[in-house]
């Protein structure tokens, strides 16, 4: 499905209070099919939204998870995936986030982002739930 908002928690975790991804290679092997679907689809692209803990000052917050994005960006760009495909973003704590996505029949849902620490991915940038998290998070 185009319109995918997917949480990489599990498949590409990042050391303890840490921008550093606890196994590259790994991480790598999760997110192989989005990277050959982008390296088909130069036209597409996708949202990276970093999410943090509620421990410390918000401006700190948002840096920090916008550089938890910018990690998993480096691995579609060592991958092949051209720069113009991928937006980063830093939410700050996850919580705080209100996401809008489908469901199996693709039914807008809406839901509060129950995790943090993660970056949620968006597989559509162009869609209206990304377009607003770009803006409010830029």
């Amino acid at each position: 499905r185009k319109d995918q908002v997917l949480d990489l928690q599990e498949s590409v975790p990042f050391k303890p209070d840490s921008t550093e991804l606890k196994n590259e290679n790994e991480s790598v092997k999760s997110l192989r099919k989005i990277i050959q679907y982008l390296k088909e689809n130069p036209n597409s692209q996708i949202l990276l939204v970093g999410t943090t803990s509620s421990a410390g000052e918000e401006k700190s917050l948002k840096k920090f998870s916008y550089k938890r994005a910018e990690s998993i960006k480096k691995i579609f760009l060592s991958s092949g995936v051209k720069d113009n495909q991928i937006i980063c973003v830093g939410a700050g704590y996850g919580s705080n986030l209100t996401i809008k996505d489908r469901d199996a029949e693709n039914k807008l849902i809406e839901r509060k982002a129950q995790r943090n620490r993660t970056v949620w991915l968006f597989t559509d940038a162009t869609s209206n739930s990304a377009k607003k998290l770009i803006e409010a998070y830029k």
